[in-house]
């Protein structure tokens, strides 16, 4: 059963059924962390779906994909890092030198 309310920001009220050892377990938890239960249970939610928080295997798996799409080696990819290292540490001696010049 969910509710919706108007606030700031909707809010979605839901009630769920779990095992009274889950019960118990999460009411635990919550107290390690000196949070009530909804607030822990709110916190595990928002964490769990939010799109800033994802795993970084999560955030690897495109790239993953890729470089296993495109046939990488492992040595052609460390020497694609190696040399994007080199390039932004010039790039970026570049730019300090360029500060000493001006100031």
């Amino acid at each position: 059963m969910s509710k919706w309310r108007n606030t700031k920001k909707v809010l979605a009220t839901t009630q769920i059924e779990v095992r009274k050892i889950t019960a118990q377990l999460l009411l635990k938890k919550a107290a390690a962390r000196n949070l009530s239960l909804d607030e822990y249970l709110r916190t595990m939610a928002e964490n769990d779906s939010s799109p800033w928080l994802k795993t970084l295997d999560e955030i690897l798996t495109p790239f993953r994909a890729e470089v296993e799409a495109q046939g990488y080696s492992e040595d052609e990819l460390h020497e694609l890092f190696t040399e994007a290292r080199k390039e932004v540490f010039q790039a970026k001696q570049g730019q300090a030198n360029q500060r000493q010049e001006q100031g």
